[in-house]
C-alpha cells in the first residue's frame, strides 16, 4: 500500500477520532426525551378530531398541532426554534410569540405550563407563512453539569441517546472517505478525469463507459453521499416510515440514486436516438453526472463537517433544499449545452430541439414535481 495512502488513512482516522470525542461530550449537555418530527397532528373539522399529518402535508401546512401528558414531561423543556411570527398555544391558549427577527432556538420549562384539566394538553404552532418547527421540536432534558447530569440519567426511562444517530453518520462517512481514498489509488487516471474542473470535451478527459467499474464506483459513493446527506437533514424521515433502521434507509437511497443514474442514462440514449445525436450520448451523461455527483460529494463532506463540529444545529427547511437542488440542477445543464457547443459545430434548432427534450424539458419537471 501506498505511504501517502497510509498517510491519509491516519490523519483521516485521527482528526475524526478528536471530533467523535467533542461531539459526544457536547451531546451529553442535553438529550432528546421526546421528538415531534413524526407524530405532528392537524385538525379534521369534518371529522373534529386531531388526525396525524402526512409527510407531504407538511409542506403546505401553517398551523400543526401535538398531544403530550404535561405530568409525564414536567421535569423537562419543550425546545423549539422560532422564526417571527411563530405563535405556541396550549389547549388554544397562547402562551409564546416570536416578535423579534431573528431566529432563535427557544426552550420552555413544561412546569411552567399550567392547564386548565388534567390530562394530555394540545400543543398548537402557528406561523403565517408556514415556518414551522417541524424537526426541530421536541422534548429535551434541561442543560445541567455531566456531574449532575450523570446522577438525573438514572431516572431517565424514555431516554433517546443521540450518540446512536452521529456514530452512523460517522461510520456512513468513513465508509465513503475509504471507498473515495481506494478509487483514487486503484484509478488515479479516471479520479484526475472525474474532478477536472474544465469541460470534458474530447476522449482524452471523457470518463470510462456508464458501465465500467470507476463509473458504478463513484455512482456507488455518491448514493451512500446522498443517503448521509438526507440523513443529516432528517430528510430521510420525510420520505421513508420511522420505523425504517438507519442501514435499511441507507441502503434505499443507493438504491434510487441507481435507479436514477441507470434511469438518466437509457432516457437520454432514447431521446439521442430519436434525433440521430447517439454519439455524443456518452459525452453528455458523463459530464452531467460527474457535476452532479461532485456538487453532492462536496455538500455532503461541508454538512457533515457542520454536523460534527457541534457547534450550530442543522435544520434546513425542505423548501430551500428544493430550491437548492434546482440551482444545481440549472448548472449541470448549462454545463451540459456549453460540452454541446465545444462538440458539434452546426447548432440549429433541431440542436435545440433534442436539448429541450433531454435536458429541459426534465429540470421543469423536477420544478413543477418540487415547488408546485
Amino acid at each position: 500500500m501506498p505511504k501517502l495512502m497510509h498517510r491519509q488513512i491516519f490523519l483521516l482516522l485521527f482528526s475524526f477520532g478528536i471530533i467523535v470525542n467533542s461531539r459526544a461530550e457536547k451531546l451529553l449537555a442535553e438529550e432528546i426525551i421526546c421528538n415531534f418530527s413524526q407524530n405532528w397532528l392537524r385538525y379534521d373539522k369534518y371529522y373534529e378530531a386531531y388526525l396525524p399529518v402526512k409527510n407531504q402535508e407538511l409542506r403546505n401546512s401553517k398551523s400543526i398541532h401535538q398531544s403530550i401528558s404535561i405530568e409525564k414531561y414536567r421535569h423537562y423543556n419543550l425546545s423549539f426554534k422560532a422564526t417571527k411570527g411563530l405563535a405556541l398555544f396550549v389547549n388554544n391558549k397562547l402562551v409564546f410569540k416570536k416578535i423579534t427577527q431573528e431566529e432563535e432556538e427557544v426552550r420552555i420549562a413544561l412546569s411552567s405550563i399550567e392547564p386548565d384539566e388534567k390530562g394530555d394538553v394540545i400543543l398548537t404552532f402557528y406561523q403565517p407563512e408556514g415556518e414551522l418547527p417541524f424537526y426541530s421540536a421536541a422534548i429535551t432534558n434541561k442543560i445541567v453539569e455531566q456531574s449532575q447530569l450523570k446522577e438525573e440519567n438514572k431516572n431517565l426511562t424514555l431516554s433517546r441517546d443521540l450518540r446512536e444517530n452521529f456514530q452512523g453518520h460517522f461510520i456512513l462517512f468513513l465508509v465513503i472517505a475509504a471507498l473515495f481514498i481506494l478509487f483514487k489509488q486503484l484509478y488515479p487516471k479516471e479520479f484526475l478525469r472525474y474532478f477536472s474542473i474544465r469541460v470534458q470535451e474530447n476522449s482524452d478527459h471523457l470518463l470510462p463507459g456508464v458501465f465500467s467499474i470507476p463509473s458504478l464506483w463513484m455512482a456507488f459513493i455518491n448514493g451512500l453521499s446522498l443517503s448521509l446527506f438526507l440523513h443529516l437533514l432528517k430528510m430521510n424521515e420525510l420520505i421513508f416510515n420511522s420505523s425504517l433502521s438507519f442501514l435499511n434507509g441507507t441502503l434505499l437511497i443507493i438504491l434510487f440514486y441507481m435507479i436514477f443514474f441507470l434511469g438518466k442514462y437509457f432516457y437520454l440514449t432514447a431521446m439521442a436516438w430519436l434525433f440521430n445525436y447517439s454519439k455524443v450520448v456518452s459525452y453528455q451523461f458523463s459530464e452531467y453526472i460527474r457535476l452532479l455527483e461532485i456538487v453532492c460529494l462536496i455538500a455532503t463532506i461541508l454538512l457533515f463537517g457542520v454536523e460534527a463540529s457541534g457547534f450550530y444545529k442543522i435544520n434546513i427547511k425542505p423548501v430551500i433544499l428544493y430550491y437548492s437542488l434546482i440551482i444545481v440542477l440549472i448548472f449541470c445543464v448549462v454545463k451540459v449545452i456549453f460540452l454541446f457547443f465545444r462538440l458539434i459545430t452546426r447548432r440549429n434548432l433541431y440542436l435545440f430541439s433534442y436539448i429541450c427534450a433531454a435536458e429541459i424539458l426534465p429540470l421543469i419537471i423536477t420544478v413543477k414535481i418540487l415547488l408546485f
